[in-house]
């Protein structure tokens, strides 16, 4: 960890490293998390960058991603939406590498209504 400290924890703004649960060509990665800490907790607005080359933006409450952010696939896809718990949770599109985009609504990180859009 780089950054601000605050009664011995992360404070403010700063930088994390850690061994990703994700290995590529056999090697395991490092993920990284940019952003706003309180109580030494991810906590406000950050990018947390996986190792696969997928990152997100946006809100996390207590460690998690929490509020409105975007996931960003290494593959092109990206959903915007609401996040409860580090999961889709809400209203959301879904826009895919291809052009084409999708709006739901999630409920329980499940998909409940959505509407096609070309």
């Amino acid at each position: 960890y780089a950054g601000a400290w605050y009664r011995c924890l992360p404070y403010g703004f700063g930088i994390f490293l850690a061994p990703s649960s994700t290995i590529v060509n056999n090697a395991r990665g490092v993920d990284k998390y940019i952003g706003q800490w309180e109580g030494g907790m991810k906590h406000g607005v950050g990018r947390y960058i996986f190792s696969g080359g997928d990152f997100y933006d946006g809100e996390f409450r207590f460690n998690e991603a929490k509020g409105m952010g975007i996931y960003y696939h290494a593959n092109g896809n990206i959903f915007k939406g609401q996040w409860d718990h580090s999961k889709r949770n809400g209203r959301g599109n879904y826009m895919f590498a291809n052009g084409s985009l999708v709006s739901a609504f999630l409920y329980c990180y499940k998909i409940r209504i959505f509407i096609q859009c070309f």
